[in-house]
Order: structure tokens, then C-alpha cells, then sequence
């Protein structure tokens, strides 16, 4: 991720933030008029109208800082991110009817395994990686993993996680490429887990 892309998606969030804040204002005053104005009472009786359910913006701060993120996956270039890694699966394939086959999902550690599959936490891009390439892959790349939830909703939480902390070590720092490695070892520290093995 470059500096411009950290600062399209530190801006975009300021903007929700903003918008969130001025809907929550306005509908106060709403809220107000409705409850204390004995006119609009009147005119809410003399129309038969039900008195509107206000429903206020709560969106969190991580949710809108996720939000921005994935606005601007798109814009992020494969090239310029730091090589950070969600393991999706590892995968065979399998005979099913005819001369049909068909990809199955397997354990990490299964040994028929021909290809496992990456995501990127930067970018939108995945990769598919050969049997004769993964030991060399997950050694010169950061490579997540989760043994208590499904990858894409491990990838969903990492990547909500990477932005948040991002954000607030840009915001410390004013240099991305510190704030990148203090990020990077705590993603390292919390999800690196076994059974893959990572010699970063």
C-alpha cells in the first residue's frame, strides 16, 4: 500500500465520519421538534401520522476506517503491498462423473494436496500457488492463518485489524512505512500460527 492510498482511505473515512455526525445532528433536531413543538404534535394529530422512529447512525470507527479500506482495494497495486498473506486452503482435485473433475477443500497438512490458495490482505489480489512452490512461497511471505473461524471471515477480522491499527500508527508516526512495521508484527504475533510454519 502506497502513502496515497493510506491518505484516500484516511480521507474517505474523515468524510463518513463527518457525514455520520452531521445525519446524527440534524436528526436530533428532528427528534427535538417532534417531541417539544406543539405545533407538530397538532399536525402529526390533525394528519393521523405516527410519530417517525428515529434511527441514529452508529456506525464504529473501525467499521468506517474497513469501509474506506475496502473502497480503495481496487486502487491498490499487487506491487506495492507487504507480501501479507491469509491462508485460504489447500485443494485436489477430485474425480466426480465422467471425465468431470472437480477441486475439493482438504486439511493443511493433508500430503495430496496439488495447489493452495492466498489471499492478499492489501490488495484484491489471490494467488494459486503449486504443490512444488508453497514451502518457498510461505517462506519468503507473511502468511496469516486461523484455526477457529472459516479464512474469509478470518480475512474479514484481519483486514478490519490491519486498517484500524494502521490508521492509528500513521496517525502516531507520520510515516507509513513505520507504521507498516509495527503493524506487521503485530499481525505476525497474533496469526502466524502453526500448522504453517513461517520463517520471517
Amino acid at each position: 500500500m502506497t502513502t496515497k492510498n493510506l491518505l484516500n482511505i484516511i480521507e474517505n473515512s474523515n468524510r463518513r465520519i463527518h457525514c455520520m455526525n452531521e445525519y446524527n445532528e440534524k436528526l436530533k433536531e428532528v427528534e427535538g421538534l417532534i417531541n417539544n413543538s406543539a405545533d407538530v404534535k397538532t399536525v402529526f394529530e390533525f394528519f393521523n401520522i405516527r410519530k417517525p422512529d428515529i434511527r441514529y447512525r452508529n456506525s464504529s470507527i473501525n467499521d468506517i476506517y474497513y469501509n474506506s479500506f475496502l473502497a480503495e482495494l481496487s486502487n491498490i497495486n499487487p506491487n506495492d503491498t507487504n507480501k501479507i498473506y491469509v491462508y485460504i486452503g489447500s485443494f485436489m482435485s477430485v474425480h466426480i462423473a465422467g471425465s468431470r473433475f472437480q477441486s475439493v477443500s482438504i486439511p493443511y497438512g493433508h500430503s495430496n494436496y496439488e495447489f493452495r490458495i492466498y489471499q492478499d490482505i492489501e490488495s484484491n489480489n489471490s494467488v494459486i500457488i503449486r504443490r512444488e512452490k508453497c514451502e518457498q512461497f510461505e517462506k519468503e511471505n507473511t502468511i496469516l492463518s486461523s484455526t477457529d473461524m472459516d479464512a474469509y471471515s478470518f480475512l474479514k477480522r484481519v483486514r478490519c485489524e490491519f486498517i484500524t491499527s494502521l490508521i492509528e500508527e500513521y496517525n502516531k508516526k507520520g510515516s507509513i512505512n513505520d507504521a507498516l512495521d509495527n503493524v506487521r508484527n503485530q499481525m505476525v504475533k497474533s496469526y502466524v500460527l502453526s500448522p504453517i510454519k513461517n520463517n520471517r
